[in-house]
């Protein structure tokens, strides 16, 4: 595996553990919101059931229902929180059985100094086309290849008049 590989397999697999810890505090969030509600509802109906003379079994039954259901819907808020960190600690156990680190790959000579051309070759060319044209709307300068103004957001068609001017 290349390290440009093993470079994007770490960062998705630190981007989907992040999703995953999102996903899992929202979870949380949602649920800790519901069970004061699930609370309060329990109570409310059985007061109304107390005062409609229901049964004393009835009565018991629904507060027992509320108060269950509050307790699971909280074991639900912590689960989700506890199974996101354990898929991140899983996640790291597999990268590091796998002794994927970036610093583990090596480049030879040759392609290292490749890649140093190509990088100075690039720099230079937008060095070189930088800000070599004035957008029309704000005259902010800008590249002449230029999509959009980024301080105006003026929009620039290809073959369209409405283009960056040329210093």
């Amino acid at each position: 595996m290349t390290e440009s590989e093993q470079i994007r397999l770490i960062e998705s697999t630190r981007r989907d553990e992040q999703q995953i810890i999102n996903a899992a505090n929202k979870i949380y969030g949602v649920t800790t919101l519901l069970v004061p509600v699930i609370v309060v509802l329990g109570i409310v109906i059985t007061a109304d059931l107390i005062d409609t003379g229901a049964s004393t079994l009835v009565v018991i039954c629904t507060a027992l229902f509320s108060i269950i259901f509050s307790i699971a819907l909280y074991a639900l808020a912590v689960m989700s929180k506890l199974v996101a960190k354990l898929l991140g600690h899983i996640a790291d156990a597999v990268l590091a059985q796998q002794e994927i680190r970036p610093s583990d790959a090596t480049a030879t000579s040759e392609e290292v100094q490749e890649l140093t051309d190509l990088l100075i070759e690039r720099i230079s060319v937008e060095i070189d086309h930088a800000h070599d044209a004035i957008c029309p709307s704000c005259e902010l300068e800008i590249n002449r290849h230029a999509t959009h103004c980024p301080r105006c957001r003026a929009i620039f068609a290809e073959g369209s008049p409405w283009a960056p001017i040329p210093k």
